[in-house]
């Protein structure tokens, strides 16, 4: 599950999947980043594809075939039997540098083929955007440079039958909150296990966070990071036009006391159901809302 911030995307992985109604010969013959292309397009949705570049240097030889020229050859396929692709998610980047993954040419390819392309910063090049992985950053990026947290729903990438350590869906919910503040997008980790199925322990909680953001998405969908330099209160805030989002983890006591505002707040209430607060102004500034 990826959940929307700045900009929307979808991930494809070209997996190999257990079908137990198909015969072999069947499951061989699926094009499965076809079907996934094909499923996300008529809804909208931004196709991604993952990229894992693991094996020695580029030099390294297969069948007589430089690695390299292997990689440009399935970047190519991808890049031109399936349609507009949003963007690329390149991984493996620790274990070597952008001379030995012969990185710019790589990139030159990619971006001649799709140029519309958005491309990670896991090819050991900055190209369009970070990710920070298990973590979030402490504020937004300088520069606006965009930036996505990838994040795990317990310790583990993918199924860990032993790892039971699952993040609680109001710990989810925060974590989102604070990416989409601060700026980011927020992918999130699911691990099917070998049958495809999602343990119940992640759906409860992708279940929980999207009865969330059925009543609170627009305090994340298309919204901005905070502007406030700092929070009178224990939470987030966004903004969309003319609209703050407050997002209080714990509510005050004494309300929401809102400083800096440099116009009159029009209107409060709480999303999802419309109920109105009250507030309240001291010398024009800072803001109550109770």
């Amino acid at each position: 599950m990826r959940m929307e911030a700045s900009f929307v995307k979808q991930q494809i992985e070209r997996l190999f999947v257990s079908f137990p109604e198909m015969a072999d010969d069947e499951i061989l013959r699926r094009d499965a980043v076809e079907s996934e292309t094909d499923a996300t397009r008529p809804a909208g949705q931004w196709n991604q594809l993952r990229i894992l570049i693991t094996p020695a240097r580029c030099e390294h030889t297969m069948n007589g075939v430089k690695y390299c020229d292997y990689v440009k050859g399935q970047l190519r396929e991808l890049l031109t039997q399936y349609g507009p692709i949003g963007g690329i998610w390149f991984d493996g980047h620790w274990e070597h540098d952008a001379k030995q993954e012969h990185a710019t040419e790589i990139v030159k390819l990619i971006r001649s083929l799709q140029p519309g392309i958005m491309i990670n910063d896991r090819i050991s090049l900055p190209e369009d955007y970070d990710t920070p992985e298990q973590n979030i950053p402490g504020g937004a990026l300088p520069n606006g440079r965009l930036w996505e947290t990838c994040m795990t729903i317990n310790g583990h990438w993918g199924y860990a039958w032993s790892d039971s350590d699952f993040k609680s869906s109001t710990a989810l919910v925060r974590n989102l909150c604070d990416v989409v503040s601060k700026g980011g997008n927020f992918l999130l980790n699911v691990g099917p296990d070998a049958h495809g199925v999602i343990p119940s322990e992640e759906v409860t909680r992708l279940a929980d966070v999207g009865h969330w953001l059925k009543s609170n998405g627009q305090s994340v969908y298309g919204a901005s990071q905070n502007p406030f330099k700092v929070l009178p209160y224990p939470g987030r805030c966004t903004i969309k036009g003319d609209t703050l989002y407050l997002q209080p983890f714990e509510w005050p006591a004494g309300g929401l006391a809102l400083s800096s505002l440099k116009t009159p707040v029009m209107d409060a209430h709480v999303l999802g159901t419309g109920e109105s607060l009250r507030m309240a102004w001291v010398n024009k500034s800072p803001c109550t809302v109770y």
